[in-house]
């Protein structure tokens, strides 16, 4: 196979790819994209880098306390290690979503420290188009499956940094009032 017709194959294979993820983007499985220019080096010519459009998909993590401590200590580039028995990475695919895990679920675990982030981040969609999409409720309730043994190769393709977009708390008890007032 030439140089020339290798190239040529890697692009008919990155549209059939693009054409994919458009599918899904028409059947709202993915939230319209953004496209982040990447420097790619090509060959080993010693040229100029070459600036490529890649284009991404915007993810939600919502999160409690101590995985955001360990995405913080990471230059908010990486998520940390799945624990034991949890065999799936699965950020969600809307906003709306994360907020109601992160203000309903984890402001009520004690593992989340009773507070719940809602993260934002963008990663290449053409990697993150070989993990499942799950629809785990209804409608809008659908999360990407990423096996924890490929979370770090998922985190060397997030573009950017990642984002707290919302935190959440147990709502404030009123305080006991005392039937005795001290002057």
């Amino acid at each position: 196979m030439t140089r020339e017709s290798a190239v040529e194959t890697r692009f008919r294979v990155l549209a059939c790819i693009c054409g994919l993820l458009e599918l899904a983007r028409r059947r709202r499985l993915l939230s319209p994209a953004p496209r982040v220019p990447v420097v790619a080096h090509c060959g080993s010519g010693g040229g100029a880098p070459t600036v490529l459009p890649v284009e991404t998909i915007t993810l939600w993590r919502p999160v409690g306390q101590a995985e955001l401590d360990l995405i913080e200590r990471s230059g908010w580039r990486r998520f940390p290690p799945r624990l034991a028995g949890q065999p799936i990475f699965y950020p969600v695919l809307n906003e709306a979503y994360a907020t109601k895990i992160a203000r309903d679920w984890n402001t009520k675990d004690p593992a989340s420290g009773f507070v719940g982030y809602v993260l934002r981040f963008e990663t290449d969609a053409t990697f993150a188009a070989q993990f499942p999409v799950h629809r785990v409720g209804g409608a809008g309730i659908d999360e990407l499956w990423v096996p924890a043994e490929r979370l770090d190769d998922f985190n060397a393709h997030i573009v950017g940094t990642i984002t707290v977009t919302a935190a959440h708390s147990p709502e404030a008890k009123p305080e006991p009032t005392s039937a005795h007032s001290v002057d």
